[in-house]
């Protein structure tokens, strides 16, 4: 299965690397961009009948791979659509180098590409980019949009819009740590701030929209999701 992902994730980026770069770069395909310290560099094919791909060079200052980076996130909403947000956690294949695909976009149209590094010390930067998944004639097969795996960490891709927050619930685990990966679309009446009702833990939310908040619940159960103008609450259900 590896295999014949990295081949597919292979043939999807060379279809982009085909198109013109100035082309690309109008449906955000292709973009760099100073990131912390870094610089960032990506190319997407997007898809929506088959896996889309990506693959994100990093360079530090000094030109050289970044040897301290602990994780690169990528999360997916809609711009004006109700469709929630989906994300993954990249593969490092070489230094510096990072690849993924899956199936994380719902329809053609405009996105919002949501990118997080991690540092070795626990830093986080983070920013977005906008692209067009273009129209593509369906294939006729079935497929469930990707979900995050749970390997030791409850990760949830939660989007906040003027339409409501998606999902507006997320049951919990005691003692199992959760992280909550935050995405602001079409400018939700939601204050700056991601937050557990209790005020036990928090993260500010940056000023393009995204914050990331991790914690363990001390408790099982739900906890809902709401916009206020504070920001967005996590609060305990019955």
């Amino acid at each position: 299965m590896l295999l014949w992902m990295r081949s597919l994730l292979l043939a999807l980026l060379l279809l982009v690397a085909a198109v013109p770069p100035a082309a690309a770069e109008d449906n955000g395909l292709y973009a760099q961009r100073a990131l912390g310290g870094l610089a960032l560099e990506y190319w997407l094919a997007p898809g929506i009948y088959h896996p889309s791909a990506i693959e994100l060079h990093l360079t530090g200052a000094d030109g050289a791979p970044p040897a301290d980076v602990r994780r690169v996130d990528l999360q997916f909403a809609m711009e004006g659509m109700n469709h929630g947000a989906r994300g993954a956690e990249m593969d490092m294949v070489s230094p510096g180098v990072y690849q993924a695909a899956g199936y994380w976009l719902a329809m053609s149209g405009p996105w919002w590409m949501a990118v997080r590094i991690e540092r070795a010390d626990g830093s986080l930067v983070s920013t977005r980019f906008p692209f067009v998944a273009p129209p593509e004639a369906s294939n006729g097969s079935s497929y469930a949009l990707d979900a995050r795996p749970d390997n030791g960490v409850q990760v949830e891709d939660v989007v906040a819009s003027p339409e409501g927050v998606i999902p507006d619930r997320i049951n919990a685990t005691a003692g199992h740590p959760l992280r909550v990966e935050l995405i602001y679309v079409d400018n939700p009446p939601c204050g700056p701030r991601l937050q557990l009702a209790d005020g036990t833990a928090g993260a500010d939310v940056s000023p393009d929209g995204l914050a990331e908040m991790r914690f363990t619940p001390a408790a099982a159960g739900g906890l809902a999701l709401s916009c206020t103008p504070t920001g967005l609450l996590l609060t305990p259900t019955a």
